[in-house]
């Protein structure tokens, strides 16, 4: 696949970079990555990424904007309150960079429809107020295991009384893992 010449001065910056180059922005366009929760942590994510031009992003979040948004969630805009969070996160993304494909996913993420949802995706970024311990995440480790999925997933967790910060699953070297950060403080 050739970079159009639109392409070219879209993504100049990281062309120039001989980290990433044309060859590395050529991944970048055919890389999928699905964002769980489009609030916060999302909403931020979504946008850089599709700015980049990772080509294919998935977005699933089950609720709606709310003015009390927007603060935070810098996707969504006051035109958008009552909207599907997925919905206004495709159309911000599309009007910033139409090479990007967005696909909606408006339902809560559960252990029976996760293997399902992430089965297209490169990477996996969970950016929603989930325990340490869901079930999706579990669902997610125990079928790495058997299938040695080599896809990286990243979860960012927060909880009331202790904080957890990020957490990666990843797998290399044929070594699966989790590294997190705790936050002892937090008490």
């Amino acid at each position: 696949m050739a970079l159009t010449d639109e392409q070219i001065e879209r993504y100049s910056r990281h062309i120039i970079l001989k980290e990433v180059g044309a060859k590395g922005q050529k991944k970048l366009l055919n890389a999928k990555v699905l964002i769980i929760g489009a609030g916060g942590l999302g909403a931020p994510a979504a946008m850089y990424l599709g700015a980049a031009g990772v080509g294919t992003i998935g977005i699933a979040d089950a609720d709606e904007v709310d003015l009390s948004n927007l603060q935070r969630q810098i996707i969504h805009q006051t035109a958008d309150v009552g909207k599907a969070k997925v919905q206004s996160a495709k159309e911000t993304i599309n009007a910033m960079n139409p090479d990007v494909e967005v696909r909606t996913y408006r339902e809560f993420i559960t252990s029976e429809n996760i293997m399902d949802i992430i089965a297209d995706y490169d990477f996996i970024l969970i950016l929603s107020l989930m325990e340490a311990d869901n079930p999706v995440l579990n669902a997610f480790r125990v079928d790495e295991e058997k299938t040695g999925d080599k896809r990286g997933i990243s979860n960012f967790v927060i909880k009331r009384k202790r904080r957890y910060l990020p957490s990666f699953f990843y797998n290399r070297g044929g070594r699966n893992g989790i590294f997190s950060i705790y936050d002892s403080d937090a008490g």
